[in-house]
């Protein structure tokens, strides 16, 4: 078996013992992010900025992409240019972008709560299938 493969396959089973992805068991390969978690991801973020900073960024989307994904880690936080990124496409799929909030001198942006929804639809139907306990939601 390729030494690469070997690895990748790993490598996902890690990530399946820490409860983020399920791997059915059939040969087709398939992986399933933990909705549960990408929920809670989701929610958590911090999607606002400055009046001042919105007005400087907000004819160039990407730009004010990657200034929320950076705004969403405390200064704390040991970040990798991998983990920016997952941020942005998290913000891109599920961040209304276009149309920000201002209250108090803050620009907020707003989920995308339909897109929301079907997260948490999903991850009720891993947890009904038995893939992932319930960490999320009231019994």
């Amino acid at each position: 078996m390729n030494k690469n493969l070997k690895e990748s396959i790993k490598r996902v089973k890690e990530l399946q013992k820490k409860g983020l992805v399920y791997i059915p068991d059939d040969l087709e390969g398939t992986v399933e992010p933990n909705y549960q978690l990408l929920a809670a991801i989701i929610e958590n973020m911090n999607i606002g900025m400055s009046r001042d900073d919105y007005n400087r960024m907000r004819n160039d989307e990407e730009m004010l992409i990657y200034e929320l994904a950076l705004s969403s880690f405390s200064e704390k936080d040991l970040i990798s240019e991998q983990d920016i990124e997952f941020k942005e496409k998290i913000i891109k799929e599920y961040v209304d972008v276009s149309e920000p909030v201002l209250i108090c001198d803050s620009y907020c942006f707003t989920l995308k709560f339909d897109l929301l929804q079907e997260i948490y639809e999903k991850a009720l139907k891993q947890i009904k299938d038995g893939k992932f306990k319930n960490y999320i939601f009231c019994k």
